[in-house]
């Protein structure tokens, strides 16, 4: 540890500093003991920050500013704010009192060089001295201008082990102020103190409920997680400090003897100890621990710059502290709370405010504020918020949340880091007061007095109307009886009243009453009582009204007039109606000069009058719009959502009306628009006029908002009837499905299937013309062969050669294999043929597709139709269908028909270093391959039988299950010359054959060659046949071909005969146990292991056996 003093180089550095000083007289900061405290540094003292700006702005050459921040003296924070807009370099040191913990943050926040907190010690105890000293010696600015510094760069700024210390201790507080925990912080001052101080051990320690919790270290192995403790007797260094409040030295300097052993125990000796705590001596958090291993006890620079460490861990704790209470405090709140960023997205939420969004506070983070809210919510938003800027004031509004139904109100309050929302869940209290003031207008337009009663029927509200009709006081009737007022009955007709409301749900009642004025005399009103909602007793209270009987007429002409706007209002089903009817009715029941509704429009931002009533005469027939930009009432009152009256020159400038002053009353219509009425004459907007006009505005906002459910309600209503149609569609594309089965199941020949197929395509009249060519491989062309609807002479127009038109949707289709669509045929170059060939004949739209199965292509299934959208989804996967079932059934009909041939071809064929399964297993294991037989499955893999010679069984296998070509292979027979059987997915020889309609009667493979006797039915394709076999295996070469008849044996009339009464998967099973050897003596295999070969369970495999063997049996015995 270095011996060598920082406090004479700061000494030196502020020996002839200026120090502006801003205390009160009960902030502890007395002038000359700051001054004997600096070291001979002159202070300057205000008790004013007025003062100690002027003094700052008059360039008296500052060095740096002390401030104190007290309930009764000068406001440091406020002062610090001012000055650094200013001076941004000009150090200045805060002085807060203790557990002051939000102080600190104000004032590091508002860009404090350091904070220093005062306890009664005052400032000899405490490290103000320091701090002044270390911001002085850091900072090179100030308030001083070159001419004015009165120290120069060597006398006081030298690149010493001193500067570097503070240096390094500024950079520390700087980042211990933003750790994300206590650890990080304690971890960085170790590290900080054992570098400046160049020490070997540093630990940070905290106070836990008995013993100390290391926190952070250097110089030992333990883990800083807590797990490791010490003991915090006085006889530790931690302990000791903690007790006396002050740092603890060792060993003392006089004798050289140790008091305090050190708190954690190092691997090596020591000769120096110190211990400094950390927090406020009312409640320490621990302490910062330092042990040498040469020298003596630390000297006093040390000790102060360990001090200074553990001050500014101090304020960072405190700081922590401070941020995580605040945070529990908003968590626990019963409001929602959103931060937000410069672009309104969230960046944090409480757990209230995501309850209330209905989403996880991971999914909104990132997302915009304004996303789930309705159009116009924004700029609302947005424009309170910046009505509200630079003010404390928050931007408030209240608005839908269309997710939950909710209503919420917001209040948005400016900070640095963005807006910070907090709103809440007003849907019940906006929804009361609705009905509240609805019912409130609709009992005032009655032109009576207005009445509330309690459950006991006491007075609790009464307006002036109705003060006026009873001739009492509002103080008499608050509170009073309603039988007090009643002349004819005291409290029973009270009780009476209140029994019919209540009987049977009634709710409502009309009567007249005479009231008993306080003068003694009487007046006969109308009255009305309806019972408000019930409380938990079943009666809550009454609102009522009463009226002069004389004024029943007209009242009944403004019911009546009130009834129709209900009416007609009830009746629009658009905006523009609604603003029409609102428009008239306006006039019509307040026999008003003119009424104008604006509508909003969100695009533009303002306000558009659709309808204008009864305009007079040199008006313009509907006014101008109305923006932001314009001053006008109605805009202002449409942005604050409260109705105004004024002078409608200030409206409408330009329009005046002669001999008489014009108002008018502007009513909001709840974001819609607004309503404006007005009239000529000063008396013209009276109290009716304002009951009337904000009732009928009520009445608007209901019928906009009917209409846009209305609107929401169709736009469903279309929806369900799409997706409807779309059920239809695909309900009958499942029907045609069901009748092209249905066809292959029926047909007779393939020519009557391919018939059938074309019939079913065009039956329910959606489509026109459809046909079927078949695929001639000799003249490489297409052949019509079947056609069904309005044929009109197409195929024979058109050339169907391959290698002609390749345009042509049915050529494309069989030279690509794939489906092609022409959705609009008028689309496209005029040139090509068939194009016009199809519009000359009506047809708009054609698909093609081809009708492959396997590797074999049948042909080409074309469809045409009238209309340009015909081919929709449904459709598409319609044809598809339709295109895989009638390319199954060709295949089928092929294969029938090679069954049932009398004349066949055969034809010898050599393919050399073939990449065929029995060619590489032979090449693969050294032996001769056998083809047995094959058994396709329904899954589209097929079982192989091949006999292997030459080579050991076990080693066939061993290839076999190495292969990633096989899914699963076995012996049939356990020997070595035996057979086996191999399930595969990929295409094989044997399927690219029979796929050809052919049948394999011979197939041996070697390691060089395979050698295959194919048998293919008249008339034969050879051509083809050869042509496809070389596009799979290069190579393969014809070596003889023979035509042949086949005997009329019955034994193929037999096998035909019994595959028409067999199903699929009978015959698959009975050839299975054949081939393995099920029916041999003894069995080869059981019953057991065939059906798990075949993926069955055994009691199925014997059920399918025993029907497949009883119709053979039947076959051959009824043949005899």
């Amino acid at each position: 540890m270095t011996s060598e003093t920082v406090g004479s180089r700061e000494d030196a550095a502020v020996a002839d500093s200026r120090v502006l000083l801003v205390a009160g007289s009960d902030g502890g900061l007395d002038p000359s003991t700051v001054e004997r405290a600096l070291a001979g540094a002159t202070v300057v003292a205000e008790r004013d920050e007025t003062d100690a700006l002027n003094r700052v702005g008059a360039g008296d050459g500052f060095d740096c500013v002390v401030a104190s921040q007290s309930p009764s003296g000068p406001d440091g924070i406020q002062l610090l704010q001012v000055v650094r807009e200013k001076y941004p370099d000009l150090p200045f040191v805060l002085v807060v009192p203790p557990d002051a913990d939000w102080a600190v943050e104000a004032a590091l926040t508002s860009g404090a060089t350091d904070v220093v907190t005062l306890g009664d010690g005052g400032v000899a105890d405490s490290l103000l001295p320091q701090r002044v000293r270390g911001a002085i010696v850091r900072a090179d600015g100030g308030t001083t201008t070159d001419d004015d510094r009165r120290r120069d760069a060597e006398g006081t700024r030298t690149a010493d082990d001193g500067g570097a210390r503070w240096d390094a201790l500024a950079a520390f507080g700087g980042f211990a102020l933003g750790a994300p925990d206590v650890t990080t912080a304690c971890g960085r001052a170790t590290r900080v103190v054992a570098d400046a101080l160049d020490t070997e051990y540093v630990a940070a320690l905290e106070l836990g409920e008995d013993a100390f919790e290391l926190r952070g270290a250097v110089g030992w192995t333990e883990e800083p997680d807590g797990s490791v403790t010490a003991s915090a007797s006085v006889d530790g260094l931690g302990g000791r400090a903690l007790a006396s409040g002050e740092p603890a030295v060792e060993p003392d300097r006089a004798t050289g003897e140790w008091s305090a052993v050190p708190t954690l125990r190092p691997d090596r000796e020591v000769h120096g100890g110190l211990a400094v705590p950390v927090g406020p001596s009312d409640g320490p958090w621990g302490v910062l621990e330092v042990l040498t291993t040469d020298g003596g006890p630390p000297p006093s620079e040390d000790v102060a710059f360990v001090r200074g460490v553990a001050a500014a861990l101090s304020t960072a704790l405190a700081r922590q502290r401070f941020e995580s209470a605040s945070r529990r405090a908003v968590d626990r709140a019963p409001l929602g709370y959103a931060e937000l960023d410069a672009e309104w997205r969230f960046t944090a939420l409480n757990d209230r405010a995501a309850a209330l969004l209905g989403r996880d506070e991971r999914e909104l983070v990132g997302e915009s504020l304004f996303d789930a809210f309705p159009a116009g919510f924004e700029s609302r938003l947005r424009r309170e918020f910046r009505a509200v800027s630079g003010t404390d004031e928050p931007a408030s509004l209240e608005a839908a949340y269309p997710p939950s139904g909710a209503r919420f109100e917001l209040h948005a309050y400016a900070s640095n880091a963005g807006p910070v929302v907090w709103f809440e869940d007003v849907t019940e209290r906006t929804a009361w007061e609705r009905r509240r003031r609805l019912s409130e207008l609709v009992a005032t337009t009655q032109e009576g007095g207005f009445f509330v009663l309690d459950g006991e029927m006491r007075f609790v509200a009464v307006d002036d109307e109705f003060v006026a009709v009873t001739g009492r006081s509002r103080e008499e009737l608050l509170g009073a009886h309603l039988s007090n007022v009643i002349a004819d009955g005291p409290r029973a007709a009270a009780g009476a009243l209140r029994r019919e409301l209540t009987t049977e749900g009634r709710g409502f009642l009309r009567t007249e009453l005479t009231v008993e004025r306080a003068d003694g005399g009487r007046t006969p009103v109308a009255a009305r009582f309806a019972a408000t909602t019930p409380d938990r007793d079943g009666f809550a209270g009454v609102v009522g009204t009463v009226r002069d009987v004389a004024e029943r007429e007209r009242h009944e002409r403004t019911l009546t007039a009130l009834a129709d706007a209900v009416r007609e209002l009830g009746a629009a089903e658009t905006d523009v109606e609604v603003c029409e009817r609102v428009g008239r009715a306006a006039t019509d029941l307040l026999d008003r000069e003119r009424a104008t509704v604006y509508r909003f429009d969100e695009d533009g931002n303002v306000l558009r009058p659709v309808t204008t009533s009864r305009p007079a005469a040199g008006d313009a027939a509907t006014p101008p719009p109305v923006g932001p930009a314009d001053g006008s009432p109605v805009w202002e009152a449409f942005v604050g959502g409260e109705p105004a009256v004024t002078d409608g020159r200030v409206v409408e400038p330009n329009r005046a009306v002669q001999g008489a002053t014009r108002r008018s009353v502007v009513l909001p219509l709840n974001g819609y628009g607004v309503l404006l009425v007005d009239a000529a004459g000063e008396e013209a907007v009276d109290g009716r006029t304002r009951r009337l006009t904000s009732l009928l505005a009520a009445m608007a906002e209901a019928a906009f908002d009917r209409v846009a459910l209305a609107g929401d309600l169709r736009e469903r209503e279309t929806a369900l009837s799409s997706r409807a149609d779309r059920l239809d569609r695909l309900d009958r594309a499942f029907d045609t499905l069901l009748g092209v089965g249905r066809a292959r199941s029926r047909a007779g020949t393939r020519e009557e299937f391919q018939q059938a197929v074309c019939e079913e395509l065009v039956g329910d009249g959606r489509f026109d013309f459809a046909w079927i060519g078949t695929f001639d491989a000799t003249h490489e062309r297409l052949v019509p062969r079947a056609w069904a609807g309005t044929e009109r002479g197409y195929v024979d127009a058109v050339s169907l050669v391959l290698g002609e038109d390749r345009t042509e949707p049915a050529i494309r289709a069989a030279r690509t294999g794939d489906r092609v669509l022409v959705p609009n045929v008028a689309h496209g170059g005029m040139n090509e043929q068939w194009r016009r060939e199809l519009l000359d004949r009506g047809y708009r739209s054609v698909l093609s597709l081809p009708l492959r199965h396997g590797d074999t292509l049948y042909g080409v299934l074309t469809v045409c139709a009238d209309d340009p959208g015909a081919f929709d989804e449904p459709s598409d996967r319609l044809f598809e269908g339709v295109a895989t079932a009638t390319a199954n059934g060709l295949d089928a009909w092929e294969s029938r028909r090679a069954l049932l041939s009398d004349s066949v071809v055969e034809l010898d064929v050599r393919i050399p270093e073939s990449n065929d399964l029995p060619s590489r297993i032979a090449a693969g294991v050294g032996g001769r391959v056998t083809f047995e037989g094959a058994v396709p499955h329904s899954d589209g893999t097929s079982m192989l039988y091949l006999s292997v010679s030459d080579v050991p069984l076990e080693s066939v296998l061993t290839y076999l299950e190495e292969s990633v070509a096989v899914e699963h292979a076995s012996s049939v027979v356990d020997s070595d010359d035996g057979l086996i059987v191999v399930t595969v997915a990929e295409p094989t020889i044997v399927s690219h054959v029979t796929g050809f309609g052919g049948a394999i009667r011979e197939l041996t493979a070697t390691g060089g060659e395979t050698r295959l006797r194919v048998e293919l039915p008249q008339p034969a394709d050879v051509r083809g046949f050869v042509e496809s076999l070389r596009a799979e295996h290069a190579g393969a070469e014809l070596l003889a071909r023979r035509s042949r008849e086949r005997p009329l044996r019955s034994r193929q009339t037999f096998g035909a005969e019994l595959e028409e009464l067999l199903t699929d998967r009978q015959l698959e099973v009975l050839r299975t146990a054949y081939l393995n050897g099920y029916f041999e003596w003894p069995r080869a295999n059981t019953g057991e292991e065939i059906a798990d070969r075949l993926g069955i369970t055994q009691p199925t495999f014997n059920n399918h056996l025993r029907v497949a063997e009883r119709k053979l049996l039947t076959l051959l015995l009824e043949e005899r």
